[in-house]
């Protein structure tokens, strides 16, 4: 089936998914809904990474980590700095 715009390429799929679209989560379902239906052609939607879990820290960890940076002079004034930021 030829489409009023022309095929949809992978190349079309690549560039408007990273465009960011907030229903591209469901692409791959169209996309296997057209291969099915024979309406595109082999085309490969990546799916994302499961997000990796970033541990929190106490605030009074991070104020004894900040108070550390400051006051003490075994630590390189080099490294001292940009940790303060």
């Amino acid at each position: 089936m030829t489409w009023p715009c022309g095929p949809c390429t992978q190349a079309d799929i690549d560039l408007w998914l990273a465009a960011g679209p907030p229903n591209r989560g469901r692409a791959r379902v169209f996309v296997g809904w057209a291969r099915r239906h024979k309406i595109c052609g082999k085309i490969d939607i990546a799916t994302r990474p499961a997000p990796v879990a970033v541990p929190t820290a106490d605030v009074g960890d991070l104020i004894a980590i900040a108070r550390r940076l400051l006051d003490d002079d075994a630590i390189a004034l080099s490294d001292r700095s940009p940790g303060c930021w």
